[in-house]
């Protein structure tokens, strides 16, 4: 089965605040992000399932309980599998000290929920 493409986009840089957070299921069907940017960097979550992203030439595979940071600016594209419970994190440039290219990150349960 293809993946859906995403047809409506959260734009996290439509709000002033420092960080937004979204959740997202993909209960039924897998889904994909084409390569898009945007000013916040963002960290990618995943709950359950798992999520495949692509920056800076790499590919990112990030299961569950796991996390990726994109930083803001960095043309990246998301694939979601059927059954991927995701976070996104939304961070403003300066609002944390977060690294400047992409990386795995550790996550605590605080950071999870």
């Amino acid at each position: 089965m293809q993946p859906r493409y995403a047809t409506t986009l959260f734009d996290p840089d439509s709000t002033q605040c420092p960080a937004v957070a979204r959740h997202i299921d993909f209960v039924d069907y897998e889904a994909e992000v084409p390569v898009h940017t945007h000013r916040k960097g963002q960290l990618i979550i995943a709950l359950y399932g798992a999520v495949i992203c692509r920056a800076e030439n790499d590919i990112w595979i990030v299961p569950p309980h796991c996390a990726v940071w994109i930083p803001g600016g960095m043309p990246h594209s998301i694939k979601a599998t059927w059954n991927a419970h995701l976070n996104y994190l939304f961070i403003e440039p300066g609002a944390a000290a977060l690294p400047d290219k992409c990386c795995a990150l550790a996550i605590s349960q605080l950071i999870k929920e």
